[in-house]
């Protein structure tokens, strides 16, 4: 089934979060999944502190113009933005872009040997970053490119970043000046909490890690994703009011450099059970997620909608990358065109990559 879009998507389960947690973890989520109960791989996913100044706008993921700027609309280039063609962005006409299934499945090379989560792209499409589970630590690692494709280099680990438990589920903003993260150092509320490191420029290192103020709870949060404006930071939750183990919440805010409001349950997008990894488009009008909805594993699914307000349609999903084993933890380029996620149809878990076409 084709899905009509205007811009870029992105997206996130609790028995198998129990299997990545440590003992003393133990029913909140695997030691380095997702969210939930212990979220699908994605339980290791921070998202910053509150933050002001030059941190607070960095952590706003998109206030000002994109690394390279703002597109123009007839440049010849898609400009991390464009779905294929010149059009699209801030500043130019929608794209009338009808996207093809996922094809190309394969797995992502240059990233070593441990198990591997929450996969995510920085706005350039050139920086991979991903969490690496090694005996009862995760922590935060990053790979580059050169281009488009499937073979990384230079993976390492983020020393100013990582503590010395778990640290995962990372999420550069568009600007690379904010990484949003879980953890579950001393300092938090909880068990795994959304923490924020930022720095003044991309390729500088980040500075200390910083609680992130008025989003977090006594529960598990993990799995931060901020909408490409800055302004609604959506993240996964075990606490009371959602609908399942684990539910993706939203808080919102005025400014990106504002404070969030209080978080909300998205009773659109969770069901009875797990809700975890996810990612959301640039437009804010599509988001693929990881569930187990329905009494099978846990599957990737995408939801529309037609106003960045307004409430998701019901989910489908998607049927060509989904397989018997676990997938989860989504993870879609600026543009839309390229899937990261995690499975572990391999036996372990791995991130694998899926791309698609304007038709």
């Amino acid at each position: 089934m084709a899905v009509a879009l205007a811009g870029c998507p992105q997206l996130l389960g609790d028995d198998f979060l129990l299997t990545r947690e440590r003992p003393e973890d133990a029913g909140a989520r695997p030691a380095g999944g997702s969210a939930g109960a212990a979220s699908s791989g994605q339980a290791g996913r921070d998202a910053g502190s509150g933050g002001s100044g030059d941190a607070a706008d960095a952590a706003s993921g998109g206030a000002g113009p994109g690394p390279a700027g703002d597109p123009t609309c007839n440049d010849g280039l898609r400009n991390q933005e464009e779905t294929g063609v010149d059009c699209g962005g801030p500043v130019c006409s929608p794209c009338d872009c009808v996207f093809g299934p996922f094809h190309d499945l394969v797995q992502v090379e240059g990233l070593g040997s441990d198990d591997r989560w929450g996969p995510m792209l920085s706005a350039d499409g050139r920086s991979l970053y991903f969490s690496v589970q090694a005996a009862s630590d995760e922590q935060i690692h990053r790979a580059v490119r050169a281009s488009t494709g499937t073979v990384f280099s230079s993976s390492g680990p983020l020393a100013e970043v990582n503590g010395s438990g778990l640290d995962g589920s990372p999420f550069i903003s568009r600007d690379d000046r904010s990484l949003l993260f879980f953890s579950d150092r001393p300092g938090g509320l909880g068990s795994r909490d959304l923490w924020l490191a930022t720095r003044e420029s991309a390729g500088q290192n980040f500075g200390a890690p910083q609680l992130m103020a008025g989003v977090n709870s006594t529960a598990m949060d993990l799995l931060p994703r901020l909408s490409y404006d800055g302004l609604t930071l959506f993240f996964v939750s075990t606490r009371a009011g959602g609908s399942g183990n684990s539910d993706i919440w939203a808080a919102e805010r005025a400014t990106p450099s504002g404070p969030f409001g209080p978080p909300r349950p998205r009773a659109d997008l969770d069901s009875g059970g797990r809700e975890e990894g996810f990612s959301l488009s640039g437009d804010q009008l599509t988001i693929v997620f990881s569930s187990n909805r329905g009494g099978t594993g846990m599957d990737l699914w995408m939801a529309r909608r037609s106003d960045p307000q307004g409430t998701f349609a019901a989910p489908v999903p998607l049927g060509e990358l989904n397989s018997s084993a676990d997938d989860l933890d989504p993870g879609l380029s600026l543009d839309g065109r390229e899937i990261f996620f995690t499975t572990q149809r391999d036996g372990d878990y791995r991130i694998y990559h899926a791309l698609r076409d304007c038709q």
